[in-house]
């Protein structure tokens, strides 16, 4: 993804979290919050923002650097 985007591009990321919910899909299908984070900084992305007002999904804004 960071060689299609130009320098400060943005990625969104909404997923739901990673725990017991009354929606969503199945808890192997999820991806903990942390471990999305920790992916996107190794390859190059840092996070700008992180919305809270989704009750069971995480709304993460990345940048690339």
């Amino acid at each position: 993804m960071k060689q299609m985007l130009k320098p400060g591009g943005e990625i969104i990321m909404i997923d739901f979290h990673k725990k017991e919910l009354p929606v969503g899909p199945p808890m192997e299908m999820k991806i903990a919050r942390e471990y999305l984070t920790k992916q996107m900084e190794r390859n190059g992305f840092r996070l700008t923002r992180d919305h809270t007002f989704l009750r069971y999904q995480y709304f993460l804004v990345f940048v690339s650097s």
